[in-house]
């Protein structure tokens, strides 16, 4: 369905936009929070990633800038407060990771950050190697035993200083949890309201709507369930029962 028709749902900047000192080329993805596009630095050309904040349902896209729907403009504050919070936090981490020489960190990299159009945008390595789901699927057999445990260690590792800073990811399942070409696993910015998440086998209890009505809340707790949901399905080949049956 064309965005046109969802007047909700805004637009990605059309290629050779120009965002802080990068100029777009695709935009390649999109979901709840915004627009991913490749990218290259204006200056020496080189290719990097490039997130633009965008939440469907908040914001419209009027010219190149981002403005808020009409009776969204305090929701919209807010969300951009969190996603700004969020990403400053995540960047926190890997800095210390660096300085730390933690190589075995499995976030993704801020690279720079920076605010244009009327909102917010990260910057991050141009993207390499493919979904945990696409390695598993499609490689010649299941993962072996050290390899699985290799990567639930890095997932563990990387969402723990996370929890530290009050932040949780949210988002944990085999399409957003990434393997680079080296095979090490790499997680995602993720959404920065993991309640929106649409309803699936991979959410803990609290991310549904009838666990948040039954008064469950979100927490460290919430990332903790989600790698379990990774090593059962890891494990055993099977999705994680369904969240009414865990409940």
């Amino acid at each position: 369905m064309s965005h046109h028709l969802l007047p909700a749902v805004p637009t990605p900047l059309a290629p050779g936009a120009c965002v802080g000192a990068y100029t777009l080329g695709a935009c390649r993805g999109e979901d709840l929070d915004g627009f991913v596009y490749d990218a290259v630095e204006t200056a020496g050309g080189r290719a990097v990633t490039l997130r633009e904040a965008c939440p469907v349902g908040l914001v419209e896209r009027v010219g190149g800038a981002v403005v808020p729907l009409a009776g969204a403009q305090e929701d919209w504050h807010d969300w951009l407060v969190r996603w700004t919070r969020l990403v400053a936090h995540w960047q926190q981490v890997t800095q210390t990771a660096d300085l730390a020489h933690l190589g075995h960190l499995a976030l993704v990299r801020i690279e720079d950050r920076g605010e244009a159009n009327g909102t917010a945008w990260v910057c991050l390595p141009p993207a390499t190697g493919c979904s945990l789901r696409q390695v598993v699927e499609s490689g010649p057999g299941w993962p072996d035993r050290a390899l699985i445990d290799a990567g639930l260690r890095a997932c563990c590792d990387a969402v723990e200083p996370l929890h530290r800073l009050g932040e949780l990811h949210g988002n944990l399942t085999p399409e957003r949890v990434g393997v680079l070409d080296s095979g090490a696993w790499c997680l995602p910015l993720p959404d920065s309201d993991p309640s929106r998440q649409p309803l699936s086998p991979w959410l803990a209890p609290e991310q549904t709507e009838a666990g948040r009505a039954a008064g469950l809340v979100m927490g460290p707790w919430t990332d903790v369930h989600a790698i379990a949901a990774l090593a059962h399905w890891l494990l055993t080949g099977s999705a994680p029962p369904s969240v009414s049956r865990r409940r």
